[in-house]
């Protein structure tokens, strides 16, 4: 008989700011992990500008509070900690991972990067230059440009209907004050909660936590509404390619009882895929 899974004692806590806060103390090996999640993502972009929460989570880190990008790099790595921000369609990630005396100076950075980034004008257009960049780069991939056609043809105009990273097109022309409106609109810590997990006392982390934080409950955070069809579409990729197929085949599918909640109410991404090619045509199926 499988023996019983024995979870380490967790500690939660909703701040008076909104911002939730959820520890779990597991000693052993004398680390820590923080990973702030905000209810923000790719979702939330904007008509027209495509990768615009993924843009600010990447301009977040390069100058946030007293510090530059350069110091936050250089605090960082002395701290012998890794700091990383990501986006998906729901929600942005900020995570930080170090030896467990080191905490508390990580909580200010990652109190920094989400709640106080300056966005240097010079970083977000070189930040912007990349990825346009990097995007640009991936049309030649047939597999990247089947699962950017399929997003396209199976959401149309839903907030699922492009990719995270966004589109060349819609990239370009975001500027810094988009990337600064977006922060001010949904960083706030009503749309936060903060996960640590490691050698730590949940009581000690949750003080610290309260230091950092500020008073006031913020607003709710906005949300778009969601565009609802009568019928979901189904949609293939049919592939005309010999030398390099690919396919992909997908519908929108509505979030069940159990499932994932997502920023956009009553949906939630469902992909499939099996070979094809971007030299082909989508047709509809359902």
């Amino acid at each position: 008989m499988t023996a019983p899974i024995r979870l380490p004692p967790i500690v939660r806590e909703r701040l008076d700011n909104g911002l939730r806060v959820i520890v779990a103390a597991r000693g052993g090996v004398p680390l820590a992990a923080a990973r702030l999640v905000l209810r923000g993502g790719a979702s939330l972009d904007p008509g027209k500008q495509a990768g615009l929460a993924h843009l600010v989570a990447l301009a977040a880190r390069r100058g946030a509070g007293r510090r530059s990008g350069e110091q936050i790099d250089r605090l960082v790595e002395e701290l012998g900690a890794d700091l990383g921000a990501g986006v998906d369609e729901d929600a942005t990630y900020f995570g930080l991972s170090a030896p467990s005396e080191a905490l508390p100076r990580c909580l200010d950075v990652l109190a920094d990067v989400a709640g106080a980034p300056t966005f240097p004008a010079a970083e977000v257009a070189r930040l912007r230059r990349r990825e346009v960049a990097a995007l640009a780069h991936d049309l030649d991939e047939p597999a990247v440009v089947a699962d950017r056609a399929m997003l396209g043809a199976t959401y149309g105009g839903h907030p699922y209907g492009h990719p995270p990273e966004g589109r060349v097109r819609d990239l370009s022309r975001v500027r810094r004050a988009d990337v600064v409106a977006f922060q001010r609109r949904h960083y706030h810590p009503g749309a936060g909660i903060l996960l640590v997990v490691g050698a730590v006392e949940g009581p000690a982390v949750l003080e610290q936590v309260r230091r950092r934080s500020g008073a006031g409950v913020p607003p709710a955070s906005p949300r778009r509404p969601c565009r609802r069809r009568r019928r979901p579409r189904r949609w293939s990729w049919w592939s005309t390619s010999r030398s390099s197929p690919r396919s992909r085949c997908g519908s929108p599918a509505r979030a069940t009882r159990g499932g994932a909640r997502t920023t956009t109410p009553g949906w939630s991404p469902a992909r499939c895929w099996a070979g094809g090619s971007p030299r082909g045509s989508w047709r509809r199926s359902g």
